[in-house]
């Protein structure tokens, strides 16, 4: 399939050439920074939590889920 990946909040969307639409992925909080390799299809994402997911578009799997140790209200 040819399309269009999206990331709205915490969604993860393929928009397809047939103008269908498929969620591929729901992050358990909102995305604050993303980035896509066009090549492998595959989506890292940050969440506000400081979780760090990688999801595999072409294959629809999630292939790593981290959850760093650290309060995300402490001081830096």
């Amino acid at each position: 399939r040819v399309g269009l990946i999206t990331l709205e909040d915490q969604h993860l969307r393929l928009h397809c050439h047939d103008r269908t639409t498929v969620l591929l992925y729901t992050a358990p909080a909102k995305v604050v920074s993303h980035s896509v390799c066009p090549q492998s299809a595959l989506v890292a994402m940050l969440t506000i939590d400081r979780q760090l997911i990688a999801f595999s578009a072409a294959t629809r799997e999630l292939r790593l889920c981290v959850q760093t140790g650290r309060d995300k209200h402490a001081d830096n």
